[in-house]
C-alpha cells in the first residue's frame, strides 16, 4: 500500500524512513527504531528527528568503534502509531518479540518481502523508542532494546531566518541524546564483530539463479553459455523495494516498488579479449524477468551473427578511417560496448578530438563492421559519447547569443521608459 506523508494528512499511518542507508541490507547491521506512544500524525516529525539524533555523531556514532564503521550500519525510523508491543514493560508473554515485529518491518519498509535476514538478531537490531520513557536502556528480547528518548534542546539544526531558536514548520529541532550506556553500546560492538567475522550472506536463492541461467541460455544457447558466461556473484544482489519510489509513485518504474534481484553475468571470450563485458537484468522474487531491465544480452539464437564479434579494435579504427574520420589533435579513443535500442547489439565507437572538448565519432557494428548512423559529433557540453546525437559538430556561436541578450536588455529598458511616461 502507498505510504502517506505526514505533511499531507492529519491521519497517522505506518511509515518507514531511511535515516542512514548504505543501499544493502544483508552484509550490514540494520538498526530499526520502532515508535511507541507516538500516536498523532504530527508526532512523525518529532520521532524522525529523535531517531536522527541517535544516528548522529552525538548518538550511537559517538562510540569510536561504531563511528569508524558507519558504512556497516543502516538506520531506519519506523513510525507505528497503533502498535502495542509495549517493549518498556516487556515480559516473557508480551508481544515485544522478534517474531511479531519482523513481519511488520517487512511490510512497512520492504513491501512484504520475505527477508530471513530480519530474523538474525545480530544483523537486525530493533530499538523501541517510547515517547514517555526516560529510564536506562533495557533488553526486551534478544536483539530488541528500549532506550530513552532524546531531550529537546531548544535549538535547531536547520533554523528559520537565521534564528537558532526558531525551527518554524520546516526547520529541524536539535535533540540531546542521553549517554549511550553499556547495554546498547556493547551489543552494537558485538554485532559489528559478528558481521566482520561472518561469511558473506547468500543473498540469491538457487531457484532464482537457475531461472536466470535458463533465460540467458534461451538467448545465447547452451554451448555459448557454458563456454563464455558465468554469474558475477560480487555484483549480483538483492534489491529491496525503494522507499523513495513507494512514496513518490509517479517518479519510478513499477518494478522498483517491489523487491527484486539484480542479476549480473560476465561474458568473456578468451581469443577475443575485447569481448569482456557484463550482462545484467532484473527479476522479481519469483524469477520472472522484469521487462526493459536487460542490458548487454544479444539474441544469438535468433540471429547467430550477433555473437561472433568479428571486428577487433584495429578493424574498427581502419573502418572509421576509411569512412572519413579525420585524425584530430590527439590519439583516437575506442570503446567496445553494448548499444541500446537500435541496433541493440555490441558496437565499437571510435572518436577523435577536434579540440579538448569536442570532436567526431563513429559507431561500428562489432559483428558486421557496418557503420551505424554515419559520422556524428560529440561535445562535453552535451555529455555525448555516441553518434545518436548526430551533427553536433559545430562550436556554439556565443557571439550570436550575446547579441540576442543585448537586444532583449535594450527592449526592456525602452518598455520601462515608456511605462514611466
Amino acid at each position: 500500500m502507498p505510504l502517506a506523508n505526514a505533511d499531507e494528512s492529519k491521519t497517522a499511518v505506518n511509515e518507514c524512513f531511511e535515516i542512514n542507508n548504505n543501499y544493502q541490507i544483508f552484509d550490514i547491521v540494520n538498526l530499526f527504531f520502532i515508535s511507541e506512544g507516538y500516536t498523532d500524525a504530527y508526532d512523525v516529525i518529532e520521532f524522525r528527528e529523535q531517531v536522527t539524533a541517535y544516528a548522529s555523531d552525538d548518538g550511537f556514532f559517538s562510540i569510536p568503534e561504531i563511528n569508524e564503521n558507519k558504512n556497516f550500519f543502516n538506520v531506519y525510523a519506523i513510525f507505528l502509531p497503533f502498535n502495542d508491543f509495549d517493549c518498556v514493560n516487556s515480559s516473557t508473554d508480551n508481544s515485544c518479540v522478534r517474531e511479531n515485529m519482523v513481519p511488520l518491518i517487512g511490510n512497512v519498509c520492504f513491501r512484504d518481502s520475505d527477508l530471513g535476514i530480519l530474523n538474525n538478531d545480530k544483523k537486525t537490531i530493533i530499538i523501541a523508542l517510547n515517547k514517555n520513557f526516560q529510564g536506562n536502556s533495557r533488553v526486551a528480547d534478544e536483539g530488541i532494546f528500549t532506550i530513552p528518548v532524546p531531550i529537546l534542546s531548544g535549538e535547531c539544526i536547520t533554523p528559520i531566518n537565521g534564528n537558532p531558536n526558531d525551527c518554524g514548520g520546516t526547520g529541524t529541532n536539535k535533540y540531546i541524546v542521553p549517554p549511550i550506556d553499556n547495554v546498547i553500546s556493547d551489543y552494537l560492538k558485538g554485532a559489528l564483530i559478528y558481521l566482520k567475522n561472518s561469511p558473506k550472506e547468500e543473498e540469491i536463492p538457487d531457484s532464482i539463479i537457475e531461472k536466470s541461467n535458463q533465460f540467458i541460455i534461451s538467448k545465447v544457447g547452451q554451448e555459448f553459455f557454458n563456454n563464455y558466461m558465468s554469474i558475477n556473484k560480487e555484483l549480483t544482489r538483492y534489491i529491496p523495494a525503494n522507499l523513495h519510489c513507494i512514496k513518490n509513485l509517479s517518479y519510478c518504474a513499477d518494478y522498483l516498488l517491489a523487491p527484486n534481484y539484480f542479476m549480473v553475468y560476465s561474458l568473456k571470450i578468451p581469443n577475443k579479449p575485447y569481448a569482456n563485458v557484463s550482462i545484467s537484468f532484473s527479476v522479481d522474487k519469483n524469477g520472472n524477468i522484469i521487462a526493459g531491465s536487460q542490458q548487454g544480452l544479444p539474441d544469438c539464437v535468433s540471429k547467430p551473427s550477433e555473437c561472433e564479434f568479428l571486428i577487433d579494435e584495429n578493424d574498427a579504427i581502419k573502418i572509421a578511417r576509411n569512412a572519413g574520420l579525420e585524425e584530430g589533435i590527439s590519439d583516437w579513443k575506442t570503446s567496445f560496448h553494448w548499444a541500446y535500442g537500435n541496433p541493440g547489439s555490441y558496437v565499437w565507437t571510435v572518436q577523435n578530438y577536434l579540440s579538448s572538448n569536442n570532436g567526431k565519432i563513429v559507431m561500428i557494428d562489432a559483428n558486421s563492421g557496418d557503420i551505424i548512423g554515419g559520422i556524428g559529433g560529440w561535445d562535453v557540453m552535451y555529455s555525448t559519447i555516441g553518434p545518436q546525437l548526430t551533427n553536433i559538430t559545430e562550436p556554439i556561436n556565443y557571439i550570436f547569443y550575446i547579441i540576442i541578450g543585448i537586444v532583449i536588455i535594450i527592449a526592456l529598458i525602452l518598455v520601462k521608459k515608456f511605462i514611466n511616461k
